[in-house]
């Protein structure tokens, strides 16, 4: 990965992958917390660790998950929606996508706003990361988010369709280099 090229196509990647999964759990996440089953969204969990194998990848997920789920017990602080606060339990940790999910739900967001707001943050983080460790500058990494987001705009993304019954976690290259990561001397960011 030498150019702004490269990381654009490797950016597309993800949005496939993350389509086939984290979509998929941002939806469940979203369906079982409107309707506060706490059964469904721990099988959630356990669906979602089983679909990261590496270990950087599970353990990056369920540190933003957490953090995210802080961020929103915070800002509801003193006044929780009462039908979620067991769910805010801060000893509870969530991968990211179920937590995402969950958050949405809170928030009453219109589930293609939330798919969207899912796949455009997911980007826009690894965007960030791309700019910090190549030489990658803010113009060239605006433009390649400009781009991203416009692909993801045009998307046709058929809520109802997204199941679990459908999750495809085959991207082997991506859980190679995870898991090379993890013993690099110096790293810059997580996986």
């Amino acid at each position: 990965m030498r150019t702004a090229a490269d990381v654009e196509r490797i950016l597309l990647s993800y949005l496939e992958v993350y389509i086939h999964t984290d979509l998929v759990f941002v939806k469940e996440a979203y369906e079982a917390a409107r309707r506060q089953d706490a059964a469904a969204l721990e099988m959630l969990q356990d669906v979602c660790s089983a679909s990261k194998p590496a270990r950087e990848l599970h353990g990056a997920s369920v540190k933003t998950g957490r953090s995210l789920l802080l961020g929103v017990r915070n800002l509801y602080e003193g006044q929780p929606p009462e039908a979620y606060s067991d769910l805010l339990e801060p000893s509870l940790a969530y991968h990211y996508a179920v937590a995402y999910g969950m958050t949405a739900a809170m928030m009453e967001l219109p589930p293609d706003e939330m798919l969207q707001t899912y796949l455009y943050s997911g980007l826009a983080s690894l965007v960030s990361v791309a700019t910090r460790i190549m030489p990658l500058g803010q113009n060239e990494s605006q433009l390649m988010l400009f781009r991203l987001s416009r692909r993801i705009n045009e998307l046709a993304i058929d809520y109802g369709a997204l199941s679990l019954a459908d999750v495809n976690t085959f991207a082997p290259g991506m859980e190679i280099a995870a898991m090379e990561h993890e013993t690099i001397y110096t790293r810059l960011c997580m996986s």
